[in-house]
């Protein structure tokens, strides 16, 4: 069966990965694979245990796509299944140092990072203050205004119920208006 990709919603790619379907799979794969990289160098700058994880991932639905559950938000699953299986593989990487979140831009283009209205400088300093957020409030900034997921659906993700999301993300955007502001006064005074 040979359909366009826009012709389905990724429920419906779902349903027919369950049942076999060899396009609906290399569909939803195409579709999310950007945004699941892209999230992966959010939790380790090893682009190639990223990629591993994805494949292998990706390899295991296939495997199981009979056994898969119904899934109502196949984003929200995808970002789950990954950040679960790569934090995995990360803890199992007998490195010495251990992991924190890469900062929230890392690996993303500037035409990904803001608006283009925004200067070069401006996303520079703007990244420069994302890169000293909390390593929670990093990754709810990156899941809500890169992913643009819901609340709830980060909740799902992180494993945190809806309130604690809202609660770091008020912080996340107090600390970033605080730190931008503090920096445009200290000029101020020079």
């Amino acid at each position: 069966m040979h359909f366009k990709s826009t012709q389905k919603s990724d429920k419906e790619l779902w349903d027919l990965l369950r049942k076999g379907n060899k396009t609906a799979f290399s569909i939803l794969y195409k579709r999310h694979i950007q945004a699941l990289l892209h999230f992966g160098l959010k939790l380790t700058p090893d682009r190639e245990l990223i990629k591993d994880t994805l494949q292998e991932l990706f390899i295991e639905f296939w495997n199981k796509r009979v056994s898969l559950s119904d899934v109502e938000h196949v984003k929200v699953y995808l970002i789950k299944s990954f950040r679960y299986k790569l934090l995995r593989a990360i803890s199992q990487a007998n490195k010495s140092q251990s992991y924190e979140l890469e900062d929230l831009m890392g690996g993303m283009s500037t035409s990904e990072f803001t608006d283009n209205e925004l200067s070069l400088e401006r996303r520079h300093k703007l990244k420069t203050k994302l890169e000293q957020l909390p390593e929670r409030q990093r990754e709810v900034i990156h899941l809500r205004y890169f992913q643009n997921l819901k609340n709830e659906e980060i909740a799902d993700i992180i494993n945190v119920n809806y309130q604690s999301v809202s609660n770091l993300l008020h912080r996340a955007v107090k600390n970033l208006k605080k730190q931008l502001i503090a920096k445009r006064s200290t000029f101020l005074f020079l």
